[in-house]
């Protein structure tokens, strides 16, 4: 009998459209495949403690540099260049998007300078769980507006983004729109053609194959991903109505995550294509 191949056992039965040897290679030349965690601020920024500090002569320097450097850029911004525009949008975004990292992770950090400060840096979106707003609001139609809603429909804010339409703030969302990031991050490694929607199955095939290989064929085993398909996996599994029902288990959560990030995978890309 033939040893079996464990390396593509997990493989069998996905349509892929490249062959599994030169799909391997291709993966190792792409950006780490990143998977979710309920501890989300350690996933988008996996920092490593050091000892470093800035003095604070060198401090000031660097920040009167920079702030004459952003003073120019804005010039330019406000001058109608494209280019500058998107730098201090991208810079805003990260810088603030760590601050409130930090005030997450240890608020006391931040407190001998916001507690001096009138105003502090916050990023705002449509989606409610991009504006902190975890819960809806008991009454909605007797609430007032977001406090933001005037600068969020002057600016248009995301309008072309692909969560602007039936996105919700679920474990199987989450874990689409990361695969999507990295997908579009990686398209020219992985030689993917230009998105558009009728290649959508095709792009969560080869993101699906990516997050195989970074779970060892074994997605149902990860912590995050095995709740997205717990729930409908035991219901599946307690209507086969089988003695010993662990293996099915197991290989029915693996098919709930697979079809619940696909759902959302679709839903996801069903506005969005690539400028």
């Amino acid at each position: 009998m033939k040893p079996k191949n464990k390396a593509k056992a997990h493989l069998k039965g996905r349509p892929l459209s490249v062959d599994e040897s030169a799909s391997t290679a291709l993966f190792k030349n792409c950006t780490p495949f990143k998977i979710p965690s309920d501890n989300s601020d350690e996933v988008a920024i996996p920092l490593q403690p050091t000892d470093e500090r800035l003095d604070p002569v060198t401090a000031s320097l660097q920040s009167k540099i920079l702030i004459a450097d952003f003073k120019r850029i804005f010039q330019l911004a406000d001058n109608g260049d494209q280019n500058a525009i998107g730098l201090l949008v991208g810079t805003a975004m990260v810088t603030t998007e760590m601050l409130g990292i930090l005030a997450r992770k240890n608020p006391k950090l931040l407190h001998p300078w916001s507690t001096t400060q009138d105003v502090w840096p916050i990023l705002i979106g449509r989606k409610a769980f991009i504006r902190g707003e975890q819960k809806k609001r008991p009454n909605k139609k007797a609430s007032k507006p977001a406090l933001h809603d005037w600068l969020i429909e002057r600016l248009r804010l995301g309008e072309n983004s692909p969560l602007r339409s039936g996105w919700h703030n679920t474990p199987a969302s989450i874990a689409a729109l990361y695969m999507l990031q990295w997908l579009e991050e990686n398209k020219d490694r992985l030689k993917l053609p230009r998105f558009s929607a009728q290649l959508s199955n095709r792009w969560f095939e080869i993101g699906w194959e990516a997050l195989l290989m970074v779970t060892n064929g074994k997605p149902e085993k990860n912590k995050y991903l095995r709740g997205i398909g717990l729930q409908q996996g035991q219901t599946k599994t307690a209507q086969t109505g089988v003695t010993n029902p662990t293996r099915i288990l197991e290989s029915n959560i693996r098919d709930r995550i697979k079809g619940s990030m696909k759902s959302s995978f679709t839903t996801i890309t069903k506005f969005w294509s690539e400028t």
